[in-house]
């Protein structure tokens, strides 16, 4: 709830402050009348259900400006999708592209698949790993698959001890020859 307020609070900031830039612009290129923006001020000042409004705003505008200079707006978020790994000594950040390669090598064994893909997916509990090939015709999919997730998983556990929750496995074409190996 609270990072949907901030992103309402920051939106309502973004909001006003283009309103002022264009005002100013506006205003700096002669577009508007200086006069005119000189009444719509007075305005605001002078009238009183106005001015409470505005004073309102003005204090809402200013509390945002302190929140988004004194503190880091989401700083839980530095490492978005990275997994952490608390030890004895400290903290172990393990960045998907790191699970992701070593799920790709885990798979370099394996002659009867080619265009291969790996993808990880950060879970509360564990790591999610997606993979997708293409396979050689006549290949046995279900135990060449069965064989493949097993590898995956016990490669990323022994290398990192992350807890691999699923091996998810796409098989996305049957072809004649082996293609280059890529990561998405």
């Amino acid at each position: 709830m609270m990072k949907i307020l901030d992103k309402m609070a920051l939106a309502l900031f973004a909001v006003l402050m283009l309103i002022i830039s264009v005002v100013y612009v506006i205003v700096y290129f002669g577009v508007m009348d200086y006069a005119l923006l000189d009444s719509a001020i007075r305005f605001m000042f002078e009238e009183e259900p106005t001015r409470t409004v505005f004073l309102v705003i003005a204090i809402i505008v200013f509390i945002l400006s302190i929140k988004t200079i004194l503190f880091d707006y989401d700083s839980s978020n530095t490492s978005k999708s990275a997994i952490e790994i608390k030890g004895a000594d400290g903290v172990l950040e393990i960045m998907p592209t790191t699970i992701e390669h070593i799920a790709l090598i885990s798979l370099t064994g394996y002659p009867s698949i080619s265009d291969i893909t790996a993808k990880m997916r950060s879970k509360d509990d564990g790591i999610i790993i997606d993979v997708s090939f293409a396979v050689l015709p006549d290949t046995n999919i279900t135990e060449l698959v069965e064989k493949l997730q097993k590898t995956i998983k016990e490669k990323i556990e022994g290398q990192t001890s992350a807890k691999v929750l699923e091996v998810n496995i796409t098989v996305k074409d049957v072809t004649k020859s082996k293609v280059k190996d890529k990561e998405e």
